[in-house]
């Protein structure tokens, strides 16, 4: 009886030394997987996580392009994926694309969006600097885009109600925000540090709750809110601290595509209206378009807006 119970403590010891050693367990493909196997029934599952004993030891050990498949098979035993850590991805600045094989039955990556969203609660938990946030999105994760310094732009769609904390925090070459007309809430910290940032839309007339922590310090960024709303921003914390705020001009409140659309549907007006009457958001005529939202004014009288990453 005490040897079985000298062998069991130290299995489990062995176990906790293990943990602590290193958050991943193993690589495959250059994606790091933890364990989570669940023996009482068994089932072998495991986690997508981040390299060595914690989330800052590596940065951008993942770049390029990454496929996160249903199942990872390693030592002749085959584990289904079923978790993505929520750190997983950060400060991963030289990811370009991300992805969630078609068959994994708790994640997908729809519409061509280069991220990672939770299925059952349409949460995106997982983005880089070329994701196009689909309009089925309805928050924003934990730490989705955190350190993605090389995001510079993101429209957020009409269809997210929350933006989680530290959901874009440190994302410091982002310098233009749109927020669609349903937010309701931004976490502390969600765009901490973002100290690029020179404009933020807010389309939301309802004021959503935020915290002093949710934004970069405001002073010299400008904030853009509905007309009939102007005089609440102005009032609320922390809205109240953007160095300017301004009302959303007809223009501007009349364009309905508040949402993105996948890269390849992007791309072609870039070519296709190349040749229209280009102006920035604030009303200036351009000689091209420019990377961040443009504003076209097509021959037929009618204002597209265009979104260029």
């Amino acid at each position: 009886m005490k040897h079985k119970y000298f062998f069991f403590l130290m299995t489990v010891l062995m176990s906790m030394a293990a943990s602590v050693a290193s958050a991943h367990d193993f690589e495959v493909d250059g994606i790091y997987y933890r364990n989570t196997t669940s023996y009482y029934p068994l089932s072998y599952t495991v986690a997508v996580t981040y390299r060595g004993n914690g989330r800052a030891t590596y940065d951008n050990e993942y770049t390029g392009s990454v496929t996160i498949p249903e199942s990872v098979t390693y030592n002749n035993i085959t584990y289904s994926v079923t978790r993505i850590d929520g750190s997983a991805f950060r400060y991963c600045s030289s990811l370009e694309t991300i992805a969630v094989n078609s068959g994994n039955t708790v994640y997908d990556s729809r519409e061509g969006c280069n991220a990672i969203i939770e299925m059952v609660s349409n949460t995106l938990i997982a983005g880089c600097k070329n994701t196009i946030i689909p309009n089925s999105v309805t928050s924003i994760g934990n730490n989705a885009f955190y350190g993605c310094s090389g995001l510079t732009s993101i429209s957020i769609p009409n269809s997210v109600t929350s933006i989680y904390e530290y959901a874009f925090s440190g994302c410091r070459g982002l310098t233009f925000v749109a927020i669609g007309n349903s937010v309701t809430s931004i976490g502390e910290c969600a765009f901490e540090s973002c100290n690029g940032l020179i404009d933020m839309y807010c389309y939301a007339t309802d004021v959503p709750k935020a915290y002093s922590s949710s934004f970069p310090s405001p002073v010299s960024r400008t904030l853009h809110v509905p007309a009939s709303s102007l005089e609440a921003y102005m009032t609320t914390d922390p809205w109240s601290k953007f160095g300017t705020i301004v009302a959303l001009t007809d223009e501007e409140v009349g364009i309905k595509t508040i949402q993105n659309s996948p890269m390849s549907e992007a791309e072609e007006p870039i070519t296709r209206f190349k040749n229209q009457n280009v102006h920035d958001l604030s009303g200036r005529q351009q000689r091209k378009m420019q990377r961040g939202m443009n504003l076209l004014r097509m021959s037929d009288g009618t204002t597209r807006k265009v979104l260029v990453k």
